[in-house]
């Protein structure tokens, strides 16, 4: 059973294909992010699951029975002139949900708005743009929806407000099903444990993060040395299963490799022969942004 299953769902815009085919399938509590270039369709995607746009062609369920959704546009717009907690009371009011005072206050503290309690006259319209897309993850998680879809949650908030964000979806993990899309990879690599690329409306890969991470990609080690040591980088270099190095600050080295296992007992052996002042020696795994080039490069 999955939470969100998508076949071969396709929306057109005139004779412009925004989707062409997505198939996508989701587990129950997993955090899974969406990434592409702009116009891949990512929001055209999430607007269908919401049930926001209709699908030219396709299908896709959420949930057992399709209700509990919480949804999160990229540029959340409300009235002006209500405050953040009349805002709250009125989506829970449209949703038939119950909600007092102490959750409203709750709630803003949630999304890192403490300073606005319910008796607070502050308007909407006087809002940072960060505040205004806390306040939208705040009436997004109304109700603790099974399925939620948030659409760029963090692209308007500072580094720190960022980390919060991710923090309180990365909690929901287990106990919601969360589907966001962003452009900043390392985010998804933060808390997403499987993501799906789209270009051109159409899922180039997805599955989880780790197999992702190794797509094309060659493994390696990163070595940091107390000193740059030249003679050990050619030394490495003679193995037959030698790819490449790429140095950092002076005893800094990524050394990509053909053969993990064997390349790794190889170099403990070395390093424990040349006597090597050794600061590091861990596994270097590609980022989602190299494998996210590689895979967008043109062909």
């Amino acid at each position: 059973m999955f939470a969100v299953s998508v076949r071969s769902l396709a929306k057109n815009y005139g004779s412009k294909p925004a989707l062409a085919g997505v198939d996508l399938e989701i587990a129950p509590g997993a955090i899974f992010g969406l990434v592409g270039p702009n116009g891949a369709g990512k929001t055209t995607l999430l607007s269908i699951l919401a049930g926001l746009k209709a699908p030219t062609s396709g299908t896709f369920s959420l949930g057992p029975d399709g209700t509990g959704i919480g949804f999160m546009p990229d540029t959340p717009t409300y009235y002006p002139w209500l405050t953040g907690p009349e805002l709250l009371d009125y989506a829970a009011r449209l949703r038939s949900i119950k909600i007092d005072d102490s959750e409203i206050s709750w709630r803003m503290a949630q999304v890192g708005l403490s300073q606005v309690g319910p008796g607070d006259q502050t308007k909407i319209g006087d809002y940072s743009r960060g505040m205004r897309q806390r306040l939208a993850m705040a009436a997004t998680l109304l109700g603790d929806p099974p399925v939620l879809l948030l659409d760029e949650p963090c692209s308007a908030l500072d580094p720190a407000g960022r980390v919060e964000v991710l923090d309180i979806i990365s909690s929901l993990a287990g106990r919601a099903t969360v589907i966001f899309s962003t452009h900043l990879l390392s985010d998804v690599e933060r808390v997403c444990d499987s993501v799906a690329m789209l270009d051109r409306g159409r899922v180039i890969m997805a599955g989880p993060i780790e197999a992702i991470r190794q797509y094309g990609a060659a493994p390696g080690f990163r070595l940091a040395l107390d000193f740059d040591d030249q003679g050990l980088i050619a030394e490495i270099s003679r193995y037959p299963w030698f790819a490449g190095v790429v140095a950092g600050k002076p005893g800094y080295y990524t050394v990509t490799v053909t053969d993990f296992e064997t390349a790794r007992r190889d170099l403990l052996q070395l390093i424990v022969t040349r006597s090597v002042p050794l600061i590091e020696f861990a596994r270097a795994d590609p980022s989602l942004e190299e494998v996210f080039l590689k895979v967008l490069a043109p062909r």
